[in-house]
């Protein structure tokens, strides 16, 4: 999955940059649904996703 993605990516580091958004969401569901650390495991979905996105977008597309 991870290379289709960066297949997609014009970039010259496009895996390196897939595989640190996949880690930036693997890392968050690990936090919130393994581990259950508060508050990020009881706080609303549409927060994290407004906190991550930006994150994970910087990660495919920044500079």
């Amino acid at each position: 999955m991870l290379r289709r993605i960066a297949g997609r990516l014009d970039l010259p580091d496009a895996e390196l940059r897939a595989e640190l958004a996949a880690a930036q969401l693997v890392g968050t569901a690990m936090l919130r649904y393994v581990i259950k650390v508060e508050p990020l495991a009881s706080a609303d979905p549409e927060q994290i996703i407004e906190r991550l996105a930006p994150v994970v977008q910087g990660h495919l597309t920044g500079p």
